[in-house]
């Protein structure tokens, strides 16, 4: 340790507190406590100060001396000065000045472009470059977002986005970036506090935000270990050596040797008014009512044909846009569609048949008013939609993350077969369905449902062939149970049902032997993690063959059934929602509260099954056989053009299932129909944000005007009557 004395007073004597021609090479350090350090300084090496100087808390330049960081008195031994050293060492001749601004516990949120700490830094960045050049910046930080999955998956966009303000507002657009990873050390602190560790995720999106960036790198922490007296921060070797790993990569990108550039190229696409992300029922009449607004428009859908959930997910079933009398309740591009379908026999347009209790589709006779497709066929006609109405269209394309500035979303940025790219965009709608590009952006959501935050059951839905459908119509109509809720609680209790749900159900296909199932009920899947919906296709392929061996030996009318497709795409019913700048609430349901900026309607009802009982839906009783509302409301529910504005991000509407709503709320809404009266209304609004309008400035009246002469229906007053369901009771109940 006196070598280490000695050092630091041979520096102070070697320079002043101040230069009058000072020309140095100034670095920026920042992120939280292990760029801050916290190594005891009892053991830290002795490392010269020779040519190397810290800007400190009186905004003077000194001997780079351990602690580099003060960070409220917390500072100790850290990666600064064997940064410094490092970098000395190889530029002969110049001297190197540390800025040291990381602050211990910080999230990354905190360091966004107009908050505390991007504030500060920038502040105390333009005081030190008084005395030289900024030539390059130093990023250790991700501990703090590694306990949410939301910050979590959200990181490399939103770290990508502060790196290039930053760059702007320090006038260097070009100055070389290297963030270093978060250790798995950290992981093993949050798993041992009880916590779930998403350090992977967040090093992920580091590496992924650094392939954007252009002159940026990335260090490893391997093989670094921990000092004694916590789980979280570096020993003084482990810190030094780190630094030394900064200046290595430092040194690379600053000879334009920057791998992730020629891995990971992002390159610019052409400009777009609108870029919709996500091809589902909700997707597509945005994109298309944008389109018929005058806005070029650039639609990204993650499959490989359209449609969403009716197509790629196999629930062939448009549901919540009509009366059991066949009358709309959702206009616009939803009558439009159905329509252009049953004239292309790519969907049916069902009546109850004379003379029956149950009908074929879905059985139960409130479900007549489904649109029924051919998934197939229907895919085919939304091509042919697009390419009539001029929208761009990219296939197996994902949003990957945004460029943010401000309240505005600048770049989405896409990932596909070419890599990544940056797409221009003046407005972004996301209709993903899981509100990915609102995380990207960083604006707030919710998962699930409050307190375990589990969502409802996933459904992997499989089509079968040869089926005798006139057969199992008999039996229904004879047992009157289109569910067949005895037969499963005999097969259960001879061990021969081994699955955790114990309804059927099924919907008839186009052609007559045709039946889609939707019986599976995926539990415990997160619809945000790829991990987990990997684990729900590959036990719902399983599920899927057993229940099609289930049915041959015991359902009437399946004994010749063969599987004719499983769906390739897993259906989720809840992910992610946002908490936008309105909430619509169970109680407005129940009042029938009625809304000055109501864009559509859907007639569906109660229907999010539990996370846990997957054949249970919490706000209806079905015990007695028929379907009974346990929370009263509406015949209709109205849909508030404000539950799709997220906060914190004018440019971006989220129409769809990751509405801002209370979650029994998603029920009645997060089905097909209203989700494209959702889309068209946010397609039509996307002309006033390109514009210059905020989401949440919309001029309402011209809204609404432009969607009636579209033919949506928004007033309650056109509406058709709306029957209440009524589900026959079976005999014996």
């Amino acid at each position: 340790m006196q070598k280490a004395f000695v050092y630091a007073w041979l520096a102070v004597a070697a320079f002043p507190a101040a230069s009058l021609a000072a020309d140095y090479d100034i670095y920026l350090l920042a992120g939280q406590s292990n760029m801050a350090g916290r190594g005891d300084m009892s053991e830290a090496p002795a490392i010269s100060t020779d040519h190397v100087l810290k800007f400190d808390t009186n905004d003077t330049w000194t001997a780079a001396t351990e602690p580099v960081h003060w960070d409220g008195g917390r500072g100790g031994f850290g990666p600064g000065l064997a940064f410094g050293r490092a970098m000395a060492d190889a530029s002969p001749g110049r001297t190197i000045a540390l800025v040291p601004c990381a602050v211990g516990g910080s999230a990354l949120a905190q360091w966004m472009p107009g908050k505390v700490h991007y504030t500060n830094t920038v502040a105390r960045m333009r005081k030190a470059m008084r005395d030289g050049t900024l030539k390059g910046i130093i990023w250790h930080q991700g501990e703090a977002d590694s306990w949410r999955t939301t910050s979590s998956e959200s990181y490399g966009g939103r770290l990508a986005t502060m790196v290039r303000t930053l760059r702007q507002d320090l006038g260097a657009p070009d100055v070389p970036f290297v963030a270093g990873e978060v250790s798995q050390i950290y992981a093993k602190s949050i798993l041992y506090r009880g916590g779930t560790s998403f350090v992977d995720t967040v090093n992920a999106q580091m590496r992924t935000a650094v392939s954007w960036l252009p002159h940026a790198g990335y260090v490893t922490v391997e093989g670094l270990t921990r000092g004694p007296r916590d789980m979280v921060h570096f020993d003084p070797p482990s810190a030094a050596e780190l630094g030394r790993r900064y200046a290595a990569e430092m040194l690379r990108v600053q000879r334009g040797e920057n791998r992730s550039e020629v891995s990971f190229p992002a390159k610019d696409m052409r400009a777009y008014d609108v870029v919709v992300c996500g091809g589902g029922p909700a997707g597509c009449a945005a994109a298309i009512a944008a389109k018929r607004s005058g806005l070029n428009v650039l639609l990204v859908e993650a499959q490989s044909r359209l449609g969403g959930t009716a197509t790629s997910g196999g629930v062939a079933h448009w549901l919540g846009g009509r009366n059991d009398k066949g009358e709309w309740v959702v206009g616009g591009i939803f009558r439009e569609l159905s329509s252009r379908a049953e004239k292309e026999c790519a969907a049916v347009l069902p009546k109850m048949p004379e003379g029956k209790t149950y009908q074929p589709y879905a059985w139960l006779p409130w479900f007549v008013h489904g649109v029924v497709l051919d998934p197939d066929r229907i895919a085919l006609m939304l091509d042919g939609v697009m390419e009539d109405t001029g929208v761009d269209v990219l296939f197996e394309t994902y949003a990957a993350g945004v460029v943010k500035r401000c309240d505005r979303i600048t770049h989405v940025v896409i990932r596909s077969k070419d890599g990544f790219r940056r797409v221009p965009a003046k407005v972004v709608i996301d209709a993903t369905g899981d509100a990915d590009v609102a995380s990207f952006a960083e604006c707030p959501v919710l998962v699930g449902r409050e307190g375990d935050h589990l969502t409802a059951p996933a459904s992997l839905t499989f089509h079968l062939s040869h089926v005798d459908g006139e057969t199992l119509w008999r039996e229904i109509e004879r047992t009157r149970e289109p569910k067949f809720r005895p037969l499963i609680a005999e097969l259960k209790r001879k061990g021969e049902w081994p699955f955790p749900y114990d309804i059927f159900i099924s919907v008839k296909g186009l052609a007559e032997d045709e039946v889609m199932i939707n019986t599976m009920r995926l539990t415990e899947i997160d619809g945000t993690s790829a991990e987990s919906r990997t684990k729900g296709y590959m036990r719902g392929r399983r599920e899927a063959y057993m229940l099609l061996d289930v049915f041959r030996k015991h359902f009437p009318g399946f004994k010749n059934a063969q599987m004719k497709s499983i769906a390739p795409m897993l259906g989720v019913r809840e992910s992610r929602r946002i908490d936008g700048v309105f909430k619509l609430t169970v109680e407005d349901l129940r009042k029938g509260t009625e809304f000055p900026d109501t864009i559509g309607f859907s007639m569906y009802g109660w229907d999010l099954p539990d996370p846990k009982k997957p054949s249970v839906q919490p706000m209806v009783d079905e015990t007695g056989g028929g379907f009974v509302n346990k929370a009263k409301k509406q015949l209709v529910t109205p849909i508030p053009f404000r539950v799709m504005v997220p906060r914190e991000c004018s440019n971006l509407l989220c129409p769809g299932r990751a509405i801002s709503v209370e979650r029994d709320v998603l029920g009645p809404l997060r089905v097909m129909a209203p989700c494209m009266a959702m889309g068209e209304a946010c397609g039509v609004a996307a002309l006033q944000i390109a514009r210059g309008a905020a989401n949440d400035r919309i001029d309402v009246p011209t809204l609404l005007a432009a969607l009636r002469e579209r033919g949506c229906i928004v007033d309650k007053a056109a509406l058709p009557v709306v029957r209440p369901r009524i589900d026959p009771a079976p005999p014996n109940r």
